[in-house]
């Protein structure tokens, strides 16, 4: 592993000095979160993006550096961020997008790495593969130096006039020997006369091996929602927004029921050729939605605000 860190801050010093000289894209990426277990997360990374020419129809290539903060209940760890991108597209072959990064502090180093393959030449079907290794967020589980593999395969097929279903299968392996495996299936319907208006019932299912010592593993997780969204133009279309209202039911062990609820916004779109931005605000809450250190009661809240700025 020391190896493989010295030779992820070997390239990304490497590759820093032509990107930053001749960069098409300069991103500034910031995420904060909080819940009411105490646990809070900011993450802010800036990067520097190359548009390459070459045999592919696009390759990206990008150089990134920041940090991660993660406090809970008064007890902190930072971690400093260095990290490489790249992003291919393929043409008719689909997209390949692929990330490797650093995180370092006084008491661990770690990488962390995301590969994801997505297929949206196949209209009216859609498919999208991934594989990403992270760290699991919580202060019991960095202090046990527990990573977790995610490996997930998705795909969208029409099957009726305005209705589409959705499958996804999600596996799981953890550092500390315990797996997840699960997936969901989802049933949207998006009337043609109202544009940008969606309408989906989503039936989700999440199996563990063992409860994990400093993160959510129930034996059996389900949750079972209806999802209503809608998306819009604004500010002479320059900007996208889209909102999310998610009413539904969480079953633990097939004994505990909790109400789940769930709104987000999201917001993507340019203020003119060369700067763009892209956010997004959510909250979701199982049981009580003022929950405050209840058994079962919990509330996630996240944003993140990403700028973009073009270089000519």
């Amino acid at each position: 592993m020391t190896y493989c860190r010295i030779l992820v801050a070997i390239i990304a010093f490497i590759g820093i000095l032509p990107v930053c000289l001749h960069a098409d894209t300069i991103k500034l990426q910031n995420f904060i979160s909080d819940d009411n277990n105490d646990v809070r997360q900011k993450k802010h990374i800036l990067g520097y993006i190359k548009s390459v020419p070459g045999s592919f129809d696009k390759l990206d290539i990008g150089i990134h550096g920041g940090l991660w903060s993660f406090d809970e209940s008064n007890s902190d760890k930072n971690f400093s961020i260095i990290g490489i991108s790249g992003d291919f597209n393929f043409g008719p072959m689909g997209m390949l997008s692929s990330e490797i990064m650093s995180y370092n502090n006084n008491a661990w180093s770690t990488e962390t790495f995301n590969l994801s393959y997505r297929q949206p030449n196949l209209k009216p079907y859609y498919m999208e593969a991934s594989l990403e290794r992270s760290i699991v967020d919580s202060l019991l589980a960095i202090n046990n130096k527990i990573m977790v593999d995610t490996y997930t395969l998705s795909a969208d097929a029409p099957v009726a006039n305005e209705f589409t279903l959705v499958g996804a299968a999600i596996y799981q392996s953890f550092t500390d020997n315990n797996t997840k495996h699960g997936g969901l299936i989802k049933l949207v319907y998006s009337p043609n006369r109202i544009e940008g208006l969606s309408t989906a019932l989503v039936f989700k299912q999440i199996r563990s091996d063992w409860a994990g010592t400093g993160y959510f593993s129930p034996d059996k997780q389900q949750l079972n929602y209806l999802e209503t969204s809608y998306a819009t133009g604004i500010i002479q279309d320059k900007f996208f927004l889209k909102s999310t209202l998610a009413l539904g039911k969480e079953i633990i062990n097939n004994t505990t029921r909790n109400n789940f609820l769930k709104a987000e916004l999201r917001l993507r779109g340019w203020f003119d050729d060369v700067n763009g931005l892209e956010g997004r605000l959510g909250c979701s809450n199982t049981g009580d939605a003022f929950a405050n250190h209840g058994a079962s009661d919990y509330r996630y809240c996240y944003a993140t605000l990403n700028y973009s700025h073009a270089l000519n």
